[in-house]
């Protein structure tokens, strides 16, 4: 069976989930939040769980490669309507699709093989044991029940210890890089710029 198809996610009725158009942004050097918020806010990935905490997101384009821990700062310097930011915790099956369609979407199809986009998990604690790293998320194991990876990964854990999403062959799944490697190793040169920022609060804020 092809990888593509071969898991089937199941949607908590509990939770709204909605899936639209991709809210992205390019952060150049020394630019203020301002200048480069150029988006529809009302754009991208939403949901609100049972307990009433809403969910958006957000793919941010960096001028150079960073490392996870550069873009877990980045993310953290990021607000949305007065709620701060940290690097994405994916931890529902259709949240998991819905990144990744927007990842897919903002791509066009065109970027290289291995391009990838940080989010919110490492394996610093523990070799090979993959957490959460920001928001409510903070601490949990990731569930590969809620997780789609690439065939065959994650791979390589002791030196690949932080994870993305990869674009590969016309397709975005999750991907273990190396934390800081990234930015010396030519084979990820102009590959990893993006990371997707998650903000979630209770109410209205983010409706």
């Amino acid at each position: 069976m092809n990888h593509r198809t071969s898991r089937i996610r199941s949607v908590v009725l509990t939770s709204l989930f909605v899936c639209v158009a991709v809210l992205s942004i390019v952060l150049l050097p020394n630019a203020t939040d301002a200048s480069t918020r150029a988006y529809e806010p009302s754009k991208g990935c939403f949901w609100r769980q049972a307990n009433g905490v809403a969910h958006r997101y957000e793919i941010v384009t960096y001028y150079k490669d960073v490392t996870w821990n550069q873009a877990d700062i980045l993310a953290s310097q990021r607000t949305f309507r007065g709620v701060r930011g940290y690097l994405a915790t994916i931890t529902n099956g259709s949240e998991d699709w819905c990144v990744r369609t927007a990842i897919l979407n903002l791509s066009g199809l065109r970027w290289p093989d291995a391009t990838g986009a940080w989010i919110g998990a490492n394996s610093y604690a523990a070799v090979g044991v993959f957490r959460w790293t920001g928001g409510p998320e903070k601490g949990i194991v990731l569930k590969n029940s809620t997780f789609l990876w690439h065939t065959y990964h994650p791979d390589n854990n002791v030196a690949e210890r932080c994870v993305g999403y990869m674009y590969r062959d016309g397709w975005v799944a999750g991907n273990n890089y190396p934390c800081d490697a990234v930015t010396t190793n030519p084979f990820f040169r102009d590959k990893m710029k993006r990371f997707v920022v998650e903000y979630a609060a209770r109410g209205t804020v983010l409706n």
